[in-house]
């Protein structure tokens, strides 16, 4: 697989998260428990309650809905932070190109600027459909750490496992301050 299949699956794989973590804030999985939410075709489940809140608003009663609910939020929140995270990284080891230029001023200037690397064997072979295809937009001066990236990623997702396991076994309370020491620290 190529850097760029694989830089290209990374951005996707990070788009997928960002859009699922804002569908479950927008969609008021972080509030009280819905009634329909936690119904399997329309029949509650066994030892729940329904009630209304002040708001008049249909919940279900289950102690455990509560703690899982919080365990769902607080592993949603972790993935967001291991993306932000990784975000970082990636601008910290000049793994992420720069933008692609949306004008064609921007792009005489990146070219006379010399901002670009081209893939000379690639070019040699080139049968696509457009003279840009070989070009990754970045500054050839300021080179890719790819091995120190690799590093920090093994370190990060070692230190967020360490988070997850006290997100699935520890009270929610004592989860969330392991959460933001993570958020907190820095990865090196």
């Amino acid at each position: 697989m190529t850097n760029d299949v694989a830089r290209d699956i990374d951005f996707v794989l990070d788009w997928i998260a960002r859009v699922e973590n804002e569908w479950l804030r927008q969609n008021g999985k972080l509030g009280p428990i819905k009634a329909e939410s936690i119904r399997l075709g329309g029949i509650p489940k066994k030892n729940s309650k329904e009630t209304t809140t002040q708001e008049g608003e249909t919940t279900m009663e289950n102690g455990n809905n509560d703690v899982l609910a919080q365990r769902r939020y607080l592993r949603n929140r972790l993935a967001e932070v291991y993306l932000d995270k990784r975000e970082a990284a990636r601008k910290q080891f000049a793994i992420r190109d720069d933008e692609v230029p949306g004008t064609w001023q921007n792009l005489l200037d990146r070219i006379a600027a010399g901002k670009f690397v081209l893939d000379v064997e690639a070019e040699k072979n080139n049968k696509g459909y457009s003279p840009f295809q070989n070009i990754t937009w970045r500054d050839p001066a300021i080179p890719a750490d790819r091995p120190g990236y690799d590093a920090w990623k093994v370190k990060a997702k070692a230190a967020g496992k360490a988070v997850e396991d006290d997100i699935l076994v520890k009270d929610p309370t004592m989860a969330l301050e392991s959460l933001r020491a993570y958020e907190t620290a820095v990865i090196a």
